[in-house]
């Protein structure tokens, strides 16, 4: 939206609608959750019913942030932040070791390659407005923490609090966009404080943001999940919590293939292998997560840089030049899963999809990579070619075995023997 306080046409129930024009009370979080909470008193108790409140705050708009959070919401913050980004940002990361939430031994990512200058460079005008723009942000966010809380007390009030999964999240981290009015860079790594950089990068805090549920009658109070997961996981675990199937076809059109994996097992406390692989790419950064293993790419540049998630959150040490070849076969990866259109073709599997129609191998040399269920699988695809030999993978990412293979008319293969100590996460085909 261009403005929280009067965002002009909107669509409400399939008609156009706009706010009143005498409601100088109007402000968009709030409205947006009246319709919430009266949806819900309409289901509650009626039929199961699916809400989906997506707030726009505090994501930037085209008026600036200053002025866009309510009076009420922006004033216990209105000082806050004259201190500035890097005594703010170091106090919340020593709070967070304090807490327990990141290890006491994690190194803080250095911001001077983000766009950032210490904010002891900055002029006073510029730390005055900066400091009001973070105060509006917050106060943002004390607008949905309301929200929040009204929709809780919605369901509490209907007596559905124990059976209903309330999920909430973000979709990225925070925006430091400042040419499109978005915070300063220094603010936004600020709010993505353990990780670095922020929105639009691919790394921890463009990325990575944390899912909280709420569901008392599955899950425990203080319960943590280290499950990785991704936005797309959201639709197939409402799928599977609902005990429905995935619809194919609906209203007589195609439907593509379910992404994501449920985390319905993570909920209930079971095991939950999640994803092998996971690939992004956005505005040509590109980057992989297998197992604790992460590459990284700039836009612009042909050069990975390999973390290893699990003990660097932070991704401050570069371990490609120590790990070439991990490095390489996670590349390989990126390519496969790039060169066949994301949903369909030999990567399908590393991101929870169903092929729907067969699709060659590529070119020679290619790798065909698909999860493993126990020590029988299924190539899911006629390839191109010979397939030579199978590349097995374990939860790190790691090749554990290179074997040849018994086919049964090019479609089954089964994996002699027992690989002792090790869980086989994906496969890899080579075609020659």
């Amino acid at each position: 939206t261009d403005n929280y306080l009067d965002p002009g046409t909107m669509n409400r129930d399939g008609s156009s609608w706009t706010k009143d024009p005498g409601d100088t009370d109007f402000h968009l979080t709030d409205a947006l959750t009246d319709y919430a909470v009266d949806f819900i008193n309409e289901k509650a108790g009626v039929q199961p019913f699916f809400l989906y409140l997506s707030h726009p705050a505090p994501h930037f708009s085209g008026e600036g942030l200053i002025g866009q959070a309510r009076p009420d919401d922006y004033q216990p913050f209105s000082d806050t932040y004259t201190v500035g980004y890097d005594t703010i940002r170091q106090a919340r990361f020593e709070r967070l070791k304090q807490k327990g939430i990141v290890p006491t031994d994690m190194a803080l990512p250095d911001y001077s390659d983000s766009g950032a200058p210490p904010w002891d460079s900055l002029d006073s005008s510029k730390k005055t407005h900066t400091a009001e723009e973070m105060a509006n942000h917050a106060g943002l966010v004390a607008g949905v923490d309301r929200s929040v809380q009204r929709v809780l007390e919605t369901l509490q009030s209907n007596g559905i609090e124990d059976t209903t999964m309330v999920m909430f999240l973000s979709d990225n981290g925070a925006s430091g966009e400042e040419n499109l009015d978005a915070l300063h860079p220094g603010w936004a790594n600020t709010c993505c404080c353990p990780f670095r950089y922020y929105k639009t990068y691919l790394h921890e805090g463009g990325i990575s943001t944390p899912l909280l549920v709420q569901w008392p009658a599955v899950i425990g109070p203080g319960a943590v999940s280290d499950r990785v997961g991704h936005v797309m996981d959201i639709t197939a675990t409402c799928i599977d919590v609902a005990g429905v199937e995935y619809p194919s076809p609906y209203n007589g059109d195609a439907m593509p293939p379910l992404q994501g994996v449920s985390l319905y097992p993570s909920l209930k406390a079971e095991p939950d292998p999640g994803h092998a692989v996971l690939c992004w790419e956005f505005h040509g950064k590109k980057a992989v997560r297998s197992g604790k293993w992460k590459i990284v790419q700039a836009a612009g540049s042909n050069t990975w840089h390999l973390y290893d998630i699990e003990n660097d959150r932070g991704e401050t040490a570069d371990l490609s030049s120590a790990h070439l070849q991990r490095t390489q076969e996670m590349s390989e990866l990126y390519d496969c899963w790039l060169n066949n259109d994301h949903d369909t073709g030999p990567c399908s599997g590393l991101v929870g999809t169903v092929p729907r129609r067969a699709r060659p191998a590529t070119s020679k040399g290619a790798g065909l990579v698909f999860p493993v269920n126990g020590n029988r699988f299924t190539i899911p695809y006629r390839l191109r070619g010979r397939l030579e030999a199978v590349e097995l993978f374990d939860a790190d990412g790691a090749c554990v075995t290179t074997i040849d293979m018994y086919r049964k008319n090019d479609r089954s293969v089964f994996i002699p023997g027992h690989l002792a100590g090790n869980t086989i996460r994906f496969a890899r085909c080579i075609v020659r």
